[in-house]
């Protein structure tokens, strides 16, 4: 069986805006790990992880103040918490109080990528697309000094262009990501990749973008994972598609969706679109095939996409009389020269068997009714060499048992 590839397609503004942000970056830091993995041990041994302890087992050479001053570090990153917090947490901790590692540091030691965390004025470029899980498309650092953006600002409002807008507040989309490990796609090149985004403050600028844009390519195939690409104007990148796929359901429920925007039904006994004989040119109905497009279909869980065209869609008839008329037009296809009474009767039979889903409530075509067609045609003047290649074996064998 082959199935239709689904291929969707839509623009959507690309936002900017400027924001005081907390961040960690994943960096290649084995001398954390190490630690890391140290502690872990530990923990697993029944042993207790205080600072004492991480200098009698790492660093023996170094005072016990080493290993308070390493903790207090790891503590800042968020890799390890105090088991009985005494409230002022900036101290230094006793040489025997009790650690314990955080789940961050559970998921550095399982994908071995170290996070560190960064304040800094950044440019975030983001989209209000649900098909982009965290919206967020690129970070820059904002390297402009207060004075260098008021300057910029009123230049442009004297010259007549659009400006960013004074301070207003986060957009809800950009709240949701906050704690959450973003890929960031574009921007300065020590961010790319994976980058925790820790929290972004309440007030920012938002600039004026009105004039970019991104595309996002949803593609699915039948029995494959669905696959979203973000293209924008410099590059195209994959993105995370799990929750895209938990709205959107599988790859026939989709089909079927796209479909309905045409008035076609999808049998999926026959996994082919269940088709009225009069609505398929002769092409279609020798192929079993046809192309479907559908103009700007919308899914109801994630919006409407562009037109788009399902191509090489399997066909069968939609009712038995549209398969009576399709049984017919097939077998006459098949008289492309002198046929006998029995080798009409065998191209008949196996036509049928092209549609087994009515499988004992199709006859095959008998020749009476195929000359009856013939002859039709010949009425209204159309002369049809069928009506002899059907017609002459049978006078001859008349002729010869006369």
């Amino acid at each position: 069986m082959t199935y239709p590839r689904i291929a969707l397609t839509r623009t959507c503004a690309l936002h900017e805006c400027i924001a005081l942000c907390e961040f960690s970056i994943a960096v290649n830091r084995d001398e954390i790990l190490t630690f890391l993995e140290f502690g872990r041990e530990e923990i697993e041994k029944g042993n207790n992880l205080t600072p004492k302890r991480i200098v009698e087992g790492l660093l023996p050479e170094y005072p016990v103040s080493v290993g308070q001053r390493l903790l207090r570090r790891l503590e800042d990153l968020h890799y390890v918490e105090r088991k009985y917090p005494k409230g002022d947490d900036s101290l230094l901790p006793d040489e025997n109080e009790l650690f314990n590692l955080t789940s961050r540091a559970n998921e550095t030691l399982e994908s071995g990528k170290v996070y560190i965390p960064e304040r800094q004025a950044v440019r975030i470029s983001y989209v209000e697309d649900i098909l982009h899980p965290t919206r967020i498309v690129g970070l820059r650092i904002n390297t402009e000094t207060l004075w260098d953006t008021v300057t910029r600002r009123r230049e442009q409002r004297k010259g007549g262009e659009a400006a960013e807008r004074d301070a207003e507040k986060l957009p809800d989309c950009l709240k949701d990501v906050m704690g959450k490990n973003v890929q960031i796609l574009e921007g300065d090149h020590e961010y790319l990749g994976s980058t925790i985004i820790e929290s972004i403050e309440e007030n920012v600028i938002l600039a004026d973008q009105s004039d970019s844009s991104v595309r996002f390519n949803l593609t699915l195939e039948h029995d494959k994972p669905c696959v979203v690409e973000l293209v924008t104007a410099t590059s195209r990148h994959s993105l995370e598609t799990s929750p895209v796929a938990n709205l959107i359901g599988n790859y026939q429920s989709v089909l079927e969706e796209l479909l309905k925007h045409r008035n076609l039904g999808w049998d999926e006994q026959q996994a082919a679109a269940r088709v009225s004989f009069k609505d398929v040119n002769d092409q279609s109905r020798r192929s079993f095939i046809i192309d479907v497009s559908v103009d700007k279909p919308s899914l109801q869980s994630i919006g409407e996409f562009d037109t788009t065209k399902l191509e090489r869609v399997p066909i069968c008839p939609k009712t038995l009389a549209d398969a009576k008329k399709w049984a017919e037009f097939l077998t006459m296809e098949e008289v492309t020269s002198f046929v006998g009474q029995q080798e009409f009767e065998d191209i008949a039979t196996e036509t049928t068997q092209r549609f087994p889903e009515f499988k004992g409530r199709l006859e095959p075509l008998p020749i009476e009714t195929a000359l009856g067609v013939v002859l039709q045609k010949q009425k209204h003047g159309d002369i049809d060499p069928r009506f002899w290649f059907l017609q002459a074996p049978r006078d001859l064998q008349g002729d010869e048992e006369g």
